[in-house]
């Protein structure tokens, strides 16, 4: 005889509601004087095992379009079981897009988020303002743990022109990691972007790409309700690193026959950052642009400085002659003491 298996009453299961994504964030980060950090998130993208024109048929892509600022389904170049199509889109300031696909997480199927764009905009009245936000960001923004000897700087410096079709104001965008980093950081302008394809008033931004294990190690995960709940000011306030340089400290670590004498050492700590903005093609282009980064030290004066550090330095003509070994060198120690944290305010 068998035995009969009492299996109790049967549960449904329930989604989980969530809030919008900026209930969970935390504190206001900001700048004095420059502005508040107005956290976004930008374009985000997923594979799903769900083709193309399955999504096309359930998912509300009216809706999707109406919430985002871009939204485009295509095939996955190389399709496999799991992957067969990819999701990308640019969300606006209220992540609507992000609120209407979880509502529709169950047609997405086996899916994962590949790359997330986190933004940080100051807003700004005019362009002129515009571009004094970008300059701080520019000359004080150092990136945590980076990788790469020398920071990039693409673009040309005209700050009053008329922005492009495409939203970028004409600024340079300084990038501080390749493409190939897990975790690459970028300053850059750009104007607001609002649902289908408009956009907004002008904005400095300071934005994180990340992909692979650094969604997973920064969001919590790779599903939709991760990003949701994703607290990107303490984020920031992790990640973020404004420092400035101490010209007299900085001159006495450059040029060691200043030790004593704080004129001499200020006056050669400027030499110094003259001498390093005329490296840079882009800098010398524009003598503003050539004005802002040699008054104050940057990420540029921050890669040369390990440059020196490492003993990498131009080869010379002549007889090779035995390495320095004197009484001055530059160390980790003296970079970091040169080196001042920029105070930043919360709840602005």
């Amino acid at each position: 005889m068998s035995k009969m298996r009492n299996s109790g009453p049967k549960t449904l299961f329930r989604k989980r509601v969530l809030l919008p994504h900026h209930e969970y964030q935390s504190a206001d980060i900001g700048i004095p004087h420059i502005g508040k950090f107005e956290p976004v998130i930008d374009r985000v993208k997923i594979t799903t095992s769900i083709s193309k024109p399955t999504l096309l048929k359930r998912l509300p892509m009216d809706q999707l379009h109406a919430a985002s600022h871009h939204f485009k389904i295509r095939d996955h170049p190389h399709p496999k079981p799991r992957i067969q199509s990819i999701i990308e889109f640019t969300c606006t300031s209220d992540a609507a897009t992000l609120d209407v696909l979880y509502s529709h997480e169950r047609t997405l199927g086996f899916y994962k988020i590949t790359s997330v764009e986190a933004a940080f905009d100051i807003g700004s009245e005019n362009l002129e303002h515009c571009a004094e936000g970008w300059g701080f960001l520019a000359t004080h923004i150092l990136k945590l743990r980076q990788c790469r000897r020398e920071v990039i700087l693409i673009g040309e410096y005209e700050p009053l022109k008329k922005p492009t079709d495409t939203g970028c104001l004409q600024l340079p965008t300084m990038y501080f990691e390749p493409r190939s980093s897990s975790i690459g950081l970028k300053i850059y302008g750009r104007l607001e972007k609002l649902p289908r394809g408009k956009y907004g008033g002008p904005r400095a931004r300071l934005e994180w790409n990340l992909s692979r294990g650094s969604i997973v190690r920064h969001i919590g995960g790779n599903q939709l309700g991760d990003l949701i709940r994703f607290d990107q000011n303490a984020f920031l306030e992790k990640n973020l690193r404004l420092e400035t340089f101490d010209l007299i400290e900085l001159g006495k670590l450059v040029f060691p026959k200043t030790i004593g004498d704080d004129y001499r050492a200020w006056r050669a700590a400027h030499l110094f950052l003259r001498t390093q903005a005329y490296s840079t093609p882009v800098i010398t282009q524009d003598r503003d642009l050539w004005k802002l980064f040699s008054r104050q030290g940057s990420a540029f004066t921050m890669c040369r400085l390990r440059e020196l550090r490492d003993g990498v330095r131009k080869k010379k003509r002549g007889r090779p002659k035995k390495a320095d070994q004197g009484r001055y060198r530059i160390t980790d120690y003296g970079i970091r003491k040169c080196i001042k944290p920029v105070k930043i305010r919360k709840r602005l």
